[in-house]
């Protein structure tokens, strides 16, 4: 399931046009879900509480009450993808054989321009613009 979001997001989707972010109300600092929204639909990157892996669903209307949403900073890793198709996207996995992580590699007229990395933590995503090139 994950590879089949993942490449519908890549093939599919088209432009990044907005990004917006969850965290729990207890926790308003932490990003606990993202919403991914492209021209041709929204996918929302969660993280499994039981065992802190990736999980990635099309998005099917509103984030549930006990999150608080609202958009990405305009200084997140995410502003480089604005506007940008995902080129690539990678499922990573720990020592341990767990999915906790994903990355993506955001392009331009099939040139990579950024790549944005979140890593599951504690039920909350780390996420980290990550160097290119």
């Amino acid at each position: 399931m994950l590879q089949d979001e993942c490449r519908a997001m890549c093939h599919d989707a088209g432009r990044l046009t907005a990004v917006r972010h969850g965290a729990y109300r207890e926790l308003p600092d932490q990003v606990a879900r993202v919403v991914l929204e492209f021209e041709t639909g929204s996918w929302v990157l969660g993280v499994d509480p039981d065992d802190d892996t990736v999980l990635i669903d099309r998005e099917s209307g509103t984030m549930s009450k006990e999150f608080l949403v609202g958009d990405a900073p305009t200084d997140s890793p995410w502003a480089g993808a604005l506007g940008r198709s995902a080129q690539w996207i990678w499922i990573l996995c720990n020592q341990q054989g767990y999915a906790d992580g994903i990355q993506f590699a955001f392009a331009e007229d099939g040139k990579e321009v950024c790549r944005v990395q979140l890593i599951a933590a504690a039920s909350t995503w780390q996420i980290t613009l990550v160097p290119t090139g």
